[in-house]
């Protein structure tokens, strides 16, 4: 479990960096405005808070092995979407997937 634990953390980390030098690139080919890339940026930390307030009553539910199981498919499941986005919302919608994954 505590493998788990870890690789979560490193996908927050992975998912920071990558967004970090990516954000100019992604500004210019979606064609996003300054607000828009501020709040895909920003929105990792506001899902990432509300996956962690729905952690408790999921581990309580499901179990700590099921929860990590289902936090790490939402966070696979975020990043297709966003691989395959070719506008604002469909970035968002898997921007929301990525956050209650890590």
């Amino acid at each position: 479990m505590a493998g788990c634990a870890a690789l979560s953390s490193c996908n927050l980390g992975f998912d920071i960096g990558v967004n970090t030098d990516a954000g100019l690139m992604l500004q210019k080919g979606m064609s996003l405005n300054d607000v828009q890339l501020e709040a895909f940026m920003g929105s990792l930390d506001l899902f990432g808070m509300v996956g962690a307030l729905l952690s408790s009553s999921l581990i309580g539910r499901y179990g700590l092995r099921w929860t990590f199981v289902m936090a790490s498919l939402s966070f696979v499941i975020g990043i297709a979407i966003m691989i395959f986005s070719t506008t604002y919302a469909p970035l968002m919608f898997g921007r929301m997937f990525v956050g209650l994954g890590v």
